[in-house]
């Protein structure tokens, strides 16, 4: 086969290839999802929206159709009205309005709780804003079994022996508001530490969250297990073993699961 035929069969599969290429991407969605929201009650100027406020309804609109319209969030919690709203009045861009930090005041029954926590941890907490969603996680440590455990030994920084390496989370508190960042006065013991129930000696911020009666009584009836740890709503930590259910991981920790 000569060099001539060659370049003609490689030109050949690239044209075959540009053609399977521009036939297989994916089309552009026809319709997308939009958000619309309407006053539940007459509203006064000034009034800071709760879920009781507004009634939100979801829509399947044309692409096309909805590009026309007004983008909405996902809710309305931080928002506050800039005149008198009637009920089943739109509510808009018009009407409404991000309520600026110092509007954003405790709820009812609720309570600022401090959730102390190393400085370096709360690095992505330190680019919200107060009043912006988190999630609470209990980050627990199990004994790391199978042949690894054998052929190695962790250490600390410190030099000391890791007995329980393998750090796992679960969600146990769902989107709740974030109020402040806030050096702690004193060094927090962090229970369930790396270094074996050492006390770290870095700088411990108080994430201030604003929590109920029913989510402080979790976290102390968890606190025994682990540690509570804050993250934006919506970003899972990147960890393969994420725990969904607490009544598998407190049975995992008592050692119902082991092989």
């Amino acid at each position: 086969m000569n060099q001539r035929m060659l370049v003609i069969i490689a030109l050949l599969l690239l044209g075959a290839g540009a053609i399977g290429l521009l036939f297989s991407e994916e089309k552009a969605p026809d319709s997308v999802t939009v958000n619309s929201y309407t006053a539940a009650k007459a509203l006064a100027k000034g009034e800071m929206l709760t879920e009781a406020s507004y009634v939100k309804k979801v829509t399947e609109l044309p692409l096309a159709e909805a590009e026309k319209l007004e983008a909405m969030p996902e809710s309305l919690q931080g928002y506050e009205t800039t005149r008198e709203i009637s009920p089943g009045e739109a509510l808009n861009t018009k009407n409404i309005q991000l309520a600026s930090e110092d509007r954003i005041t405790l709820k009812e029954n609720h309570f600022i709780w401090p959730i102390h926590m190393q400085e370096e941890e709360t690095i992505p907490l330190k680019q919200l804003k107060k009043g912006d969603r988190v999630d609470l996680y209990l980050r627990y440590f199990v004994e790391l079994k199978g042949r690894e455990s054998k052929n190695s030994e962790f250490v600390s920084r410190s030099g000391k022996k890791i007995v329980t390496p393998v750090a796992r989370m679960v969600k146990i508190i769902d989107s709740r508001r974030l109020f402040t960042l806030k050096k702690s006065e004193s060094l927090i013991a962090r229970a369930g530490s790396l270094a074996g129930n050492d006390e770290k000696k870095g700088t411990i911020i108080d994430v201030n969250v604003e929590l109920a009666n029913e989510d402080i009584s979790r976290i102390y009836a968890l606190s025994h297990l682990g540690e509570t740890v804050v993250l934006p709503a919506g970003v899972p930590p990147d960890n393969k073993k994420i725990q969904t259910l607490i009544p598998e991981m407190i049975n995992e920790i008592r050692g119902g699961l082991r092989k």
